[in-house]
């Protein structure tokens, strides 16, 4: 499947983001949950979702945020993915807080709380 904006896998995608404070007590734990229907949804939910919490970190923990919304090619490499019924995952360890955001088909096998 070709195109920026592919269809995807039938029923849909279910999208995770999730932040989890390690040590600075002034951020909140966020676990937030979607159904999408296509992988450009999945991803423009994900994005939204990051570049918020990019907005708010110090410059040294925000930089692999930036970098990862500025990447053209992992985005259309993760919609691709996506419409193919593969799942997207990707983990930031950075202080002060850990992320997870996922994308995977919502008739996958597979668990989608990676605990």
């Amino acid at each position: 499947m070709s195109g920026l904006y592919p269809r995807g896998p039938a029923g849909g995608i279910d999208v995770r983001f999730q932040q989890v404070p390690s040590g600075d007590e002034s951020l909140s734990v966020v676990d937030e949950r979607e159904h999408v229907e296509t992988p450009g949804q999945a991803m423009r939910w994900l994005r939204r979702r990051v570049r918020a919490t990019a907005e708010v970190l110090e410059v040294p923990a925000r930089e692999p945020l930036h970098t990862w919304l500025a990447d053209e090619i992992e985005l259309r490499r993760a919609v691709n993915g996506l419409a193919r019924s593969s799942s997207y995952l990707i983990v930031w360890r950075t202080e002060p807080v850990e992320l997870l955001a996922c994308a995977e088909p919502a008739l996958s096998a597979r668990s989608f709380d990676p605990a």
